[in-house]
């Protein structure tokens, strides 16, 4: 058996176990079907995993520092394989993001 998958089936185990028991939305319980680890490393692991009843939508980081912390936030994004989407972007540099602001402001007060 694969190492990795091997990884990826205990870390979900241990989320279901341990994390995340129950949709906070509708009560139904989560299986390892409903988890999908879109990155893990050495201090933490980021999943996304869905309810099956309900079909909402969570991404949680899971801090491994030594006492588990759970940041759920419930998404838009309709599946694994559209976080994971973005999630392989690379990063946006600053000042293109200020240029594009300021291209949009420039432009509505022109329609004023």
């Amino acid at each position: 058996m694969d190492t990795n998958n091997n990884d990826d089936t205990n870390q979900k185990k241990h989320f279901v176990e341990t994390i995340a028991k129950f949709c906070n939305r509708c009560g139904a319980p989560y299986s390892l079907n409903d988890f999908n680890i879109i990155k893990s490393t050495k201090t933490s692991t980021i999943i996304h995993f869905t309810c099956s009843k309900c079909k909402a939508e969570h991404i949680a980081n899971i801090s491994q520092k030594g006492d588990l912390q759970r940041t759920p936030m419930l998404t838009d994004l309709h599946s694994f394989y559209e976080v994971n989407k973005f999630v392989k972007l690379k990063r946006i540099p600053l000042n293109e993001v200020l240029d594009l602001y300021n291209s949009f402001k420039e432009n509505k007060d022109k329609s004023l």
